[in-house]
């Protein structure tokens, strides 16, 4: 709609073929439509004619319409959400055409960090010493993101605790379940999924009872000048059998058989076996935070059906021992994981239809990148930090325009390559070892990326600030 405003009224996006077909589509409108198939002709034309001016743009000229569609046609379009709004990031930096106003301020002056919310959503349930070690311990001027507020609201107030986050790796979702953990006051459990995992491992294991206090009988074995001077009264401490002629060697090979043999016999005796449970139904059993991380890599996607039983409004399991473990109602449990990355693999519909709430996460945009590592590093100049977060979003647009797989380009990446910096003192060197290291798996790819995204963007080696 904006699209065709601009191309209607004079300026630059004005068109002179849109408006003419425009026209003779209102009074076709204005007749009531009296000739359906003139009408859609023009309707037609209409959406033609922005399509090809937005797809053709660079072509075009002045007369294409600028337009980064990136973000649509991955289907990763942002959403304005309200904690954007009140961050500042959708605040106007210059004017294009006509005046800015501002009809209606909404933005909250309420804070929204840790200290700000904990008392709001803080549970005060009896722990033990145990639990209480559990519970994290973020800074508390830490801010509490969106997706952290809608987690605890549908926790206070309604009976859903089962959620799924999914995005890029560096945009916060174990950092957001361990928040999740700390608001309320509850323990943080944790199970990291590999492409090994089986439904076995996420109930329980069995394995060999080496805590036993059973005593084991100790066996008298004959020391090595037993050996030499006589054999056969070695072998015979070993086996009760006294062999007159037996020479050295015969004997030490017996020896060493008969104390294998007893040691194999002796393990089959003794072996116990004790079944130990998963975090994950550990922590069922009392209120807490389970994070399941990557479910997404595991190889069979139907190996997540056996926590359906705990996903359900039943909540209930049953371990290897027989034993039928119940989910605690307070316990929360959270699936993390990135979607897209090479290895990672599709849900079961039968697990995804029992996620109650569904977060994805955005990737982080320059500004939010800047923001965060203010938090951890304060000797570089703010500028210099927002160059680089540029850079590392211009990275990521190069990947997805040549379609480069296989790598990652996030905020973790910019972190390393800052921290870097500040060790190296030559942000493209810095860049070389981290960004660019991981962005791409290919050499010719990596050296396109650091040809065209950072020596343009680095020309100069700023000075560091003094801490």
């Amino acid at each position: 709609m904006l699209f065709a405003y601009a191309s209607l009224k004079q300026g630059m996006l004005h068109d002179t073929e849109f408006a003419a077909t425009f026209e003779r589509f209102s009074e076709e409108r204005k007749k009531g439509f009296p000739n359906p198939e003139e009408a859609m002709t023009q309707a037609f034309l209409l959406c033609d004619n922005l399509y090809r001016r937005i797809e053709n743009s660079d072509s075009l000229g002045v007369d294409g319409i600028p337009f980064d569609n990136s973000c649509i046609s991955l289907g990763n379009v942002p959403i304005i959400t309200q904690a954007r709004l009140e961050r500042g990031y959708y605040a106007p930096t210059e004017t294009s055409f006509g005046i800015f106003q501002v009809l209606k301020s909404s933005a909250r002056k309420t804070g929204r960090t840790i200290a700000d919310l904990k008392n709001k959503y803080r549970r005060n349930f009896l722990l033990t010493e145990e639990e209480r070690n559990l519970v994290p311990k973020l800074p508390e001027n830490y801010d509490v993101p969106e997706e952290v507020s809608d987690i605890l609201e549908a926790v206070l107030n309604t009976p859903m605790r089962v959620f799924m986050s999914a995005g890029e790796s560096g945009t916060g979702k174990t950092t957001n379940a361990r928040m999740v953990a700390q608001m309320l006051g509850l323990p943080y459990y944790s199970f990291t999924c590999g492409e090994g995992t089986d439904e076995v491992d996420l109930v329980s294991s069995m394995i060999p009872n080496i805590g036993g206090t059973k005593a084991v009988e100790t066996a008298v074995f004959p020391t090595y000048e037993d050996m030499m001077m006589d054999p056969a009264s070695a072998l015979e401490r070993v086996t009760g059998i006294y062999e007159e002629e037996i020479d050295k060697e015969t004997a030490f090979q017996e020896i060493l058989a008969r104390i294998y043999q007893k040691g194999y016999q002796s393990g089959q005796g003794e072996k116990d076996y004790i079944m130990v449970e998963s975090s994950i139904v550990t922590g069922c059993r009392r209120p807490s935070i389970i994070e399941i991380q990557e479910p997404s890599v595991i190889t069979k996607p139907g190996t997540l059906v056996r926590l359906n039983g705990l996903l359900d409004d039943g909540a209930s399991i049953t371990l290897t021992s027989g034993e039928v473990v119940r989910r605690n109602p307070e316990t929360v449990i959270l699936l993390t994981t990135n979607m897209g990355y090479r290895g990672c693999k599709g849900f079961n519909e039968s697990v995804l239809s029992r996620m109650r709430m569904v977060l994805y996460s955005d990737p982080l945009t320059s500004e939010e990148m800047v923001y965060r590592i203010q938090k951890k590093i304060t000797v570089l100049e703010p500028g210099m930090l927002k160059k680089m977060a540029d850079a590392v979003c211009a990275i990521q647009k190069h990947c997805r325009t040549e379609m480069i797989t296989g790598g990652v380009c996030g905020y973790r990446e910019y972190e390393d390559w800052v921290w870097a910096y500040l060790v190296q003192k030559d942000v493209r060197k810095a860049a070389l070892r981290t960004i660019v290291a991981k962005a791409a798996p290919e050499e010719e790819e990596r050296e396109e990326i650091y040809k065209t995204q950072i020596l343009t963007r680095f020309t100069e080696e700023p000075a560091v600030k003094a801490a």
